[in-house]
């Protein structure tokens, strides 16, 4: 059986339980290069990226029914999802006692909140909706960029404190 975009789970469910696990593999990566191309993931819009963490998985869906694809496609976001979660965080500094207790008393964020409020400041927009049009890929470097920069601002200071030369 040819599975494709158009497949839909009635066709496809006669061959959920003989079908290996490399085959399983291969249908989610092609569902995930159909929508989005080899960049996976990576090409979403933030605002796609953004609405389906609040719980509408329509960005995710082609048009028409439900097909084997769309399924696959869900899946795979949520692998990647806890995948992109642990990226992020390897891109976070450790807080110092002094960010600590400078920001103490100030409102979290939620994590929509924090990407929405990060791609403004960095990309230097105006408004939080010019955020939606960014890509997943230029949010992920960009906090990687930032990342980079604060990690030598604060290795500069150390440098400093300890009476040495940046």
């Amino acid at each position: 059986m040819k599975i494709d975009r158009h497949t839909t789970m009635a066709e496809f469910a006669p061959f959920v339980a003989i079908i290996s696990d490399d085959d399983k593999i291969r249908i989610r990566e092609a569902a995930v290069r159909d929508k989005y191309g080899d960049a996976g993931f990576y090409a979403m819009s933030i605002g796609d990226f953004t609405t389906v963490l609040g719980g509408d998985i329509r960005p995710l869906l082609q048009s028409g029914g439900r097909t084997v694809y769309d399924n696959e496609r869900i899946e795979a976001f949520k692998a990647w999802v806890d995948d992109m979660a642990d990226t992020l965080k390897r891109m976070t500094l450790a807080p110092t006692a002094e960010s600590i207790r400078l920001n103490a008393g100030t409102l979290p964020s939620t994590f929509v909140e924090s990407v929405y409020l990060f791609c403004r400041s960095y990309f230097g927009l105006k408004n939080f909706e010019d955020c939606d049009t960014l890509k997943v890929s230029e949010f992920v470097l960009a906090k990687q960029d930032d990342f980079n920069r604060q990690t030598v601002d604060r290795n500069v200071a150390n440098s400093m404190r300890k009476g040495g030369k940046p």
